[in-house]
């Protein structure tokens, strides 16, 4: 096996640190790491700015300089993109909510000839296939898209939704990272994030669509399970002007002592 010298790198950029590490490549990063000088040029480019991140900041940059884009602590979510949260029971409410949703994105056209794009986020690999299968039954032009794909299948996949022979993506959230595809017109939560990143992944994916100055709209499946992810789903959609359906600003509201507090609305 071939090795490489790192002894006189003076520059290092780790770029989208977020999404490899999301991707489990931190010991690796460590370990290309400790082979490069201390003396040197780090820069470090991330999407997000979780406590791993930082960590990984705290670890890696002397003196460091912290330039941001927008707030830093707040999740705060592109206000192009109209967000609309549905209550769901089960599998079989998702699948005829998603339908419903994709049907009226092809405006009148075949299911094979919508005019929009379209990317189904899930929260496991094997929903991620069992799913595009089962739209793909149904006539949609779709795939999918997870880690354990091989890389020449996820590039010939996002090609051919680039071109437009895919119109539609079933994706979890670290093979979506960093996927940036002109015409996204609408995003689906079919299943709510279920890392430890919660909204924060919530907000990643929403602004797949809506860019550029583009509108967008995303749907988000919401079951009782994803209850703790109620209130900070409350402040993203308030902090962008959303509708809030009521039943979530009560599942979101804070449980004290002697009750009280809440995101307005009617009291009583």
């Amino acid at each position: 096996m071939k090795k490489c010298d790192l002894s006189r790198v003076e520059f290092l950029v780790l770029d989208e640190a977020d999404r490899m590490l999301d991707m489990g490549f931190e010991p690796q990063i460590r370990s290309v790491v400790e082979h490069i000088p201390k003396e040197r040029r780090t820069m470090m480019f991330s999407a997000t700015w979780p406590k791993e991140i930082r960590r990984l900041a705290q670890d890696f940059l002397t003196d460091q300089v912290q330039v941001n884009v927008g707030e830093v602590d707040a999740l705060v979510a592109n206000k192009d993109v109209t967000q609309i949260v549905h209550l769901m029971n089960n599998e079989e409410e998702k699948m005829d909510k998603l339908k419903s949703i994709l049907d009226e994105l092809s405006e009148g056209g075949t299911k094979k000839e919508s005019h929009g794009r379209a990317i189904v986020f899930v929260a496991r690999k094997m929903s991620c296939d069992a799913l595009a299968n089962e739209m793909w039954e149904l006539g949609y032009a779709v795939d999918s898209l997870h880690g354990d794909r091989q890389q020449w299948e996820r590039t010939k996949v996002i090609n051919a939704f680039k071109s437009g022979n895919l119109r539609m993506l079933v994706a979890t959230d670290v093979a979506a990272r960093g996927l940036d595809v002109k015409g996204v017109e609408l995003v689906v939560n079919y299943d709510m994030p279920a890392g430890q990143n919660g909204v924060e992944d919530y907000v990643h994916r929403i602004g797949r669509t809506g860019r550029a100055g583009a509108k967008g709209l995303a749907h988000a499946f919401f079951t009782r399970s994803d209850s703790k992810r109620a209130r900070e789903l409350v402040e993203v959609l308030q902090k962008a002007g959303q509708v809030i359906p009521d039943w979530l600003a009560s599942m979101g509201r804070p449980r004290g002592r002697f009750g009280g507090g809440g995101y307005g609305g009617r009291g009583g």
